[in-house]
């Protein structure tokens, strides 16, 4: 991706929807809102967790 701030033309649009329409049919659809079961912070982590803060991986 870049950071130009061209013009867009009506290609790009329709480039666009297309690639769109063929992420979305190859799916079975537009991604769905998969909510995550929190882990309320105190509470011993599972065995094997491990937890994604910024960049590094910490064993939990």
């Amino acid at each position: 991706m870049s950071n130009d701030n061209k013009p867009k033309t009506p290609k790009d649009t329709h480039y666009a929807r297309l690639r769109r329409a063929h992420r979305d049919e190859k799916s079975g659809g537009a991604p769905a809102f998969r909510p995550r079961q929190p882990v309320p912070p105190g509470e011993t982590a599972a065995d094997g967790l491990v937890r994604l803060y910024g960049l590094h991986t910490v064993r939990a």
